[in-house]
């Protein structure tokens, strides 16, 4: 089987997805590879956050905002529900040196146009009465929300298909053709598929993708752990983080009062209540290469963690465990847009942790891009530029 189309995406994930959408809409014939199933890595491995608050100040919180305003427009445009709510979130603090740091950064969050402020433990309790006495407060944002990261991956694929493009699961991009240094497509064992682009949209195997050119790409998986428990009654309303979540991803120097267990497993708070009613949370940040299994000793620091914050925790059915990888970069930040040596080859990885937040926002600016389009941002800050010597 040998295929063309406009653009080549590798990676059927909700980053890839987001592509192929937003190119099919503006009447691009698109071809998604996945090589296993759809969702199958981080997207369906994760919590379902879509929260503003836990971005650093800068262009990586405006991006975020773009992206919450691009998926209110999904929920109005794609034909399924997405789950999504807005119904705000928390980030909880735990301790004095916890409340500066997050004082400075919701000072510059709100130069930065975020609607977000600081609680006291009595009025976050007011919001989440399930909330620990013992805690010192809460950063309170009314914009923070979560949604089914696989219900809005399914969705864009739909609508690849509606409008002309195709997907393959269990397609394994082995190599990359070249002409010239310009990627024309790419083999597989189903046979060849080219186009005018290819997107490296392959997550925690993009360094893979990259190794087939020779081409060096600084993304390192990273593992998350999580737990499930049974369907409860309304116990938490809006999505809650901790300081030490963030701690663990963007300042870790923070994290001294924590014991070193925890600190080594990088455990903070991502906690939400899914649709039918079982609480989600987590989570672990490791760097352990491909291995996404389950520990005994991570599952108990995440648990020990969560009761620390949300006592009544302790007395709910867990009814499964399970951990997924997600593709960081040194700075936090994804890797986007061409790369000079290689041309016709387009980045789209490296999201981590904020991969469901941001796939409208990267999925927008990298069909803009592909089709010569203004960009809302400037792709430079995303460039892999910045780690190449």
């Amino acid at each position: 089987m040998n295929k063309n189309a406009d653009v080549i995406i590798i990676g059927a994930g909700i980053i890839g997805a987001a592509i192929g959408y937003y190119l099919a809409v503006k009447g691009k014939k698109v071809i998604i590879l996945e090589k296993s199933d759809l969702a199958a890595g981080a997207t369906g491995s994760c919590d379902q956050f879509v929260v503003l608050q836990s971005k650093i100040p800068g262009i990586h919180l405006e991006i975020a905002l773009e992206s919450a305003n691009l998926y209110k427009q999904l929920v109005r445009d794609l034909d399924q529900d997405l789950e999504y709510h807005a119904s705000g979130g928390m980030i909880v603090i735990e301790n004095e040196t916890e409340l500066k740091v997050m004082e400075e950064r919701v000072a510059k969050q709100c130069s930065g146009g975020l609607n977000v402020e600081i609680l006291d433990i009595k009025e976050a309790k007011k919001i989440q009465p399930e909330l620990s006495e013992k805690l010192v407060g809460a950063v309170y944002c009314p914009s923070d929300a979560h949604v089914s990261s696989l219900k809005v991956t399914e969705a864009f694929l739909k609508e690849v298909a509606k409008k002309g493009g195709e997907v393959y699961n269990f397609t394994e991009v082995t190599d990359l053709i070249q002409d010239n240094d310009e990627v024309k497509g790419v083999i597989t064992p189903r046979g060849e598929f080219r186009g005018d682009y290819v997107v490296n949209a392959a997550g925690v195997y993009a360094p893979t993708i990259g190794s087939m050119i020779g081409l060096e790409i600084p993304i390192k998986p990273r593992r998350g752990q999580l737990v499930v428990t049974e369907a409860i009654p309304e116990f938490v309303s809006q999505v809650t983080l901790s300081t030490k979540y963030l701690a663990a991803k963007h300042s870790p120097e923070i994290l001294d009062n924590v014991s070193t267990q925890s600190k080594e497993l990088g455990v903070g708070l991502a906690m939400e209540q899914t649709q039918k009613g079982n609480l989600l949370f987590g989570a672990t940040r490791e760097y352990v290469g491909f291995d996404n299994s389950v520990t005994r000793e991570g599952i108990l620091e995440i648990i020990k963690n969560a009761v620390a914050i949300y006592p009544r925790i302790k007395h709910f059915h867990v009814i499964r465990c399970f951990a997924g990888l997600r593709p960081a970069t040194p700075d936090g930040l994804p890797i986007l847009g061409s790369i000079d040596k290689h041309a016709g080859l387009i980045m789209a990885a490296g999201h981590e942790g904020d991969g469901i937040c941001l796939a409208p926002i990267t999925g927008r600016l990298i069909s803009d891009y592909i089709c010569g389009d203004n960009l809302a941002f400037d792709l430079e800050p995303f460039s892999i530029k910045r780690f190449l010597n």
